[in-house]
């Protein structure tokens, strides 16, 4: 099959990188696969970048460029952003102005002649995160028209005026507008919200889509949405990790390799931006890590933070330690170094590094909510505590790193169940075989749901 994927970037966050080990996946298997991205950082010659800046005037495509090499810049710093947005606010006046009036971005000419990007024309097309600033979402029904479309939807982004997660909203449903959120996105200064809504529902009604979501929680909300009309089929894909780089291993050698105290208890959360992040919540691990250095007096506790920058801070008698960014081979040493991965939350689809750290054997504490479920089997692979109780987190931590034997438990149910449901090959192998119906069908009825 000849294959094209949209995705934000070649690399970055749970859906970019599920995008790219889906393609390699697709490479690997023999299929012409390409992947077609708002922002390329590697050197994969089967990736394009989506640029729409060349088809804008020379004032514009010089500031939009420079916006684009900050972007990808390897250290997002507050000054890096601010530089950013700077070149983007000076090279694209009247974007910037419609975004801070709460107007969502779909001015991404190049969006147009997507299917002329790669070597030959693919048989499906499969998109990822389409928000960003690089995707026209209006030219979404001129493409599924032309070719069978699949949207794996990782977020709310689709079904919302503007946010990626609507928490406990349920405007949604009905139009938004008078947003309560809308402090959360921080370059928005007016409730636009219910015109995007209207605009996104009025794209939709022209679109032919099969829709695949990470998690049962995301795949029902679909059918109380506007893009309800548009969708041919869904279908309940888990997301999937690499099971030959994510691997169980001994934990001392491990913690030598990544520079953590062989005695300590050794805590870890993976998530970017994580300070400022508005569905992450870093306060309620600090508070946690705190928690637990008051019940192990005696013994060092160390809070690993990878993928974010800063300097090490305490927290309580823990120590809080941030690494940055880490290659996959790099972060999956971190996993085997912890005792427990926390994984706390307001929102999430899924927690695709929820997955990496089990497929580690190394337990999970995570929040209790959308998604999170469906990974973390409760009492089995790790623990579920209600959203923002840092000191019931600590607790199911102390019970574990307190319990050798709970912990030796935990961990072999935690390596047999991803590998049972969590492996990106099966992912592939799952959208393979739905690409092969989907174009087989393709001009037939409507299909129902398969959930």
């Amino acid at each position: 099959m000849r294959i094209c994927q949209i995705s934000l970037s070649d690399t970055g966050g749970g859906a970019e990188t599920i995008a790219a080990g889906l393609h390699r996946c697709y490479r690997s298997a023999g299929h012409d696969a390409w992947m077609i991205v708002g922002s390329r950082r590697g050197s994969d010659d089967t990736v394009f970048r989506l640029d729409s800046d060349r088809l804008r005037g020379p004032w514009s495509r010089r500031w939009c460029r420079l916006a684009d090499r900050l972007r990808r810049a390897r250290r997002q710093t507050a000054l890096v952003n601010h530089l950013r947005r700077g070149a983007t606010a000076i090279g694209r006046p009247v974007k910037c102005a419609r975004r801070i009036l709460g107007f969502e971005d779909f001015d991404h000419p190049a969006t147009a002649g997507l299917l002329e990007v790669t070597p030959r024309s693919p048989d499906v097309l499969h998109a990822h995160t389409l928000h960003g600033d690089y995707f026209d979402l209006r030219r979404l029904a001129a493409l599924s028209r032309r070719t069978p479309t699949v949207v794996t939807m990782h977020d709310m982004w689709l079904l919302t005026g503007l946010c990626h997660h609507a928490l406990d909203c349920e405007r949604w449903k009905t139009g938004c507008g008078a947003c309560p959120y809308l402090h959360l996105v921080p370059w928005v200064r007016v409730d636009r919200t219910a015109a995007n809504w209207q605009a996104k529902k009025s794209i939709y009604a022209g679109c032919r889509l099969h829709v695949a979501a990470p998690s049962r929680w995301l795949l029902e909300k679909i059918g109380d949405s506007i893009l309800a009309p548009a969708v041919v089929q869904s279908r309940h894909i888990p997301n999937g990790v690499d099971l030959e780089t994510f691997v169980p291993g001994e934990q001392i050698s491990a913690r030598d390799e990544v520079g953590v105290d062989r005695g300590a208890i050794v805590l870890l959360y993976v998530g970017r931006s994580i300070r400022s992040h508005p569905f992450k919540d870093f306060r309620t691990v600090r508070e946690a890590a705190a928690r637990v250095s008051r019940r192990f007096p005696a013994r060092r506790v160390e809070l690993v933070i990878v993928g974010e920058t800063g300097r090490t801070e305490r927290a309580g008698g823990a120590s809080v330690r941030f690494v940055g960014d880490q290659s996959s081979r790099s972060l999956a040493r971190y996993y085997r170094a912890a005792d427990v991965y926390l994984h706390a939350a307001r929102a999430e689809t899924f927690g695709i590094v929820i997955a990496e750290a089990l497929a580690c054997g190394t337990p999970v504490v995570a929040t209790d909510l959308c998604g999170i479920p469906e990974v973390v089997t409760d009492g089995t692979t790790g623990f579920l505590v209600a959203p923002e109780d840092g000191e019931a987190m600590a607790s199911r931590v102390a019970e574990i790193v307190g319990n050798a034997q709970l912990r030796r438990t935990l961990a072999g149910n935690a390596v047999a169940d991803a590998r049972r449901r969590f492996d990106i090959a099966a992912q592939a192998n799952a959208y393979l075989e739905w690409y092969r119906e989907i174009i087989a069908r393709r001009g037939g009825d409507r299909m129902p749901s398969s959930g």
